[in-house]
């Protein structure tokens, strides 16, 4: 190798090592011999060795110089070689330290953004939790679009065309509210509660009379418990209902809902009589997490499965049993009877849980409701009622004749399909949803 060729290789190097150095000497005595060599063979005849020393000492000798000079500009491409090479580890060294530092401030800047958040989300955390709420109400508005459309804006239609309130006042009010699906018994006290209150509080404006109206509409409902009582103890819940009202999926909502509040909870299969019934509860549990009792064999006895489950809820201490039943007819005499045989086999083997004996009902269905929930509560005693698809109606008024006439608190409403849309609920939020009509 040249020494050229050499010290361009050495150049592209990003470090000089203490072997090349080394090599440069070696290299530097190979051409100095060389050189000598050269000039020794210059010569085309021979030369003895008095003129060779001869010619070693003239000093115009320029082969000889050029011996030196090549050799003392090696020693000088070493010496620069050296400094490059301490140069290089200098620069590499702050280099490094540079980039230490850069990294240690971006570590520092992380950590000041990660405090920053932690501190906003301690701070703010009551936000959450307010904007949660709001989601709840916005769902619900939406959902009762239909009933607040039709019940709301039917009184604004009334307030614009009267100038003052009279008897004739009166009996309009009562038809929108008969025709919102309002029973005609729990109509009139609205009616009569509104008189009353128009009279004490000497009001004449009739701009005034629709939030009188909401206020009697509140009162009528303050009294509705929503809260169900499984929190504290093992619980069972029994769900009845009609065929098609939403039972199954109710259960599935529910299960999901406890689970989430970080309960152990147990799905009973007792609709032995409905092909697919004990599937589609099946296919909830998964959907939930939660584990099921069912029977391989069709058409078991539904209190035989609950019988079960309720053996396994006390051997594994689960929180909450929910119980399926089949849908029945509110006529049919002989399956109502059925629900009376699974009460007294829960009442018996599960005496010491809490219970609530829950009734889905289609809001769809309007002012039939209120036969349904007659004729549930005289066969089981209900605690409570679950009102689904109130999305889907403009009959939402039925809930109020619910808790007006039968006493029977409303738990949870459906107003959409999603799991969070089972709400429990919350009559200041219902009335707010009832009497808001607001394109937003």
């Amino acid at each position: 190798m040249g020494l050229k060729n050499f010290f361009e290789n050495i150049f592209k190097k990003d470090e000089v090592k203490e072997e090349d150095i080394q090599k440069i000497d070696e290299e530097v005595i190979e051409d100095e011999e060389k050189l000598e060599e050269d000039l020794l063979s210059s010569e085309i005849d021979e030369v003895s060795p008095e003129k060779i020393e001869e010619s070693k000492n003239t000093d115009n000798n320029n082969s000889f110089k050029k011996i030196l000079d090549s050799k003392e500009k090696n020693i000088n491409i070493q010496e620069d070689f050296k400094e490059s090479f301490k140069s290089d580890n200098e620069t590499q060294d702050i280099q490094i330290n540079s980039q230490d530092s850069i990294e240690d401030k971006q570590q520092l800047q992380e950590d000041e953004n990660k405090e920053e958040v932690r501190e906003t989300l301690e701070n703010e955390g009551t936000v959450v939790v307010e904007q949660e709420k709001k989601g709840l109400f916005a769902r619900l508005k939406e959902g009762l679009k239909k009933t607040s459309n039709s019940f709301t804006s039917k009184f604004d239609n009334l307030f614009k065309g009267y100038i003052k309130i009279d008897d004739e006042l009166y009996e309009e009010i009562e038809e929108i509210l008969i025709t919102s699906d309002i029973s005609f018994e729990t109509t009139i006290k609205i009616v009569e509660n509104l008189k009353s209150n128009i009279k004490k509080k000497n009001i004449n404006d009739i701009n005034l009379v629709k939030p009188e109206l909401k206020e009697v509409v509140s009162e009528l409902l303050r009294d509705n418990n929503s809260k169900l009582d499984v929190y504290d103890e093992q619980s069972i819940i029994i769900i009845v209902g009609v065929n098609g009202v939403g039972k199954t999926t109710t259960i599935g909502k529910l299960a999901s809902k406890f689970k989430k509040e970080g309960k152990s909870v147990l799905l009973a299969a007792g609709d032995t009589f409905r092909a697919a019934a004990e599937e589609q509860l099946e296919i909830w549990s998964k959907r939930a997490d939660v584990d099921i009792v069912r029977h391989k064999e069709s058409g078991s006895d539904p209190s035989a499965v609950i019988f079960d489950a309720m053996q396994k809820a006390k051997s594994k201490n689960i929180d909450i049993l929910i119980c399926d039943t089949a849908g029945r007819l509110h006529n049919k005499v002989n399956l109502m009877n059925e629900l009376g045989k699974i009460m007294r086999t829960v009442n018996k083997e599960y005496p010491d849980a809490k219970k609530e004996i829950l009734l889905v009902i289609d809001a769809t269905t309007g002012q039939n409701a209120l036969n349904q929930v007659k004729t549930f509560n005289e066969a089981v005693n209900l605690t409570g009622v679950i009102l689904t698809k109130l999305d889907g109606t403009a009959k939402g008024g039925v809930v109020l004749s619910i808790i007006d006439e039968y006493k029977i608190p409303i738990k949870f409403i459906g107003v959409g399909e999603k799991v969070d849309d089972l709400q429990e609920f919350d009559y200041n939020n219902f009335v707010e949803a009832l009497f808001d009509n607001s394109k937003e």
